[in-house]
């Protein structure tokens, strides 16, 4: 359950804290087998976890950052290959420190093994992207539309509304929510122009 929970997709533009608990409750009960199944496929290797993230989560997730930055995937590429795999799993796992990893690039990659890992920008790293002019539109249209009956029901109303508000109101911590929420009725609403019936709470 722990590790099923690590997986939930986290992204600065997508607030799935927002959906409704039943929702997301659902979304667990149908993911829970597929990872007991998938841990259960590796745990005699005593590396279960290192399986399920190497042969499902990197499949679907680190392959896809090597097709959108296909320019520099080549020297990502080599640590995906078996023998690193296997000189990994033959080693005690405290072994790789950020002194390691860094020492390879040193050996391996010396013209990128200057530029520092993501998580170690610090400051540099923090994006303040300037405020969208049309924040107070999406907050107000959000809200018109969750006021209807029907509109978006996987989005929890107590937790949107208040902060819909916040963004309409000039908040920026919340400009986010107005993005999302906004989105969301964008897709309801195009999918009943279109006349494609869709059960949000089917999902």
């Amino acid at each position: 359950m722990v590790f099923q929970r690590a997986q939930r997709m986290k992204h600065t533009h997508a607030r799935f804290d927002l959906l409704d608990p039943g929702t997301v409750a659902r979304c667990d009960e149908r993911t829970l087998a597929v990872w007991r199944k998938k841990l259960d496929r590796w745990r005699q290797t005593g590396h279960a976890f290192f399986g399920a993230n190497v042969f499902v989560r990197q499949r679907h997730y680190l392959s896809n950052n090597f097709l959108q930055h296909i320019d520099i995937a080549e020297a990502i590429v080599p640590f995906t290959a078996w023998e690193v795999i296997q000189y990994k799993l033959n080693h005690d796992s405290a072994c790789f420190r950020w002194e390691t990893y860094e020492a390879l690039f040193r050996t391996y990659f010396p013209e990128i093994a200057h530029v520092p890992h993501n998580s170690k920008m610090g400051a540099k790293n923090d994006l303040n992207p300037k405020p969208s002019r049309a924040t107070r539109q999406w907050a107000a249209a959000a809200l018109a539309a969750l006021a209807r009956s029907g509109c978006v029901p996987v989005l929890s109303r107590r937790k949107s509304v208040p902060r819909l508000i916040g963004a309409l109101l000039g908040r920026r911590d919340v400009e986010v929510v107005a993005q999302f929420a906004y989105r969301l009725v964008m897709l309801d609403q195009r999918m009943r122009r279109a006349g494609l019936p869709f059960d949000w709470r089917g999902i």
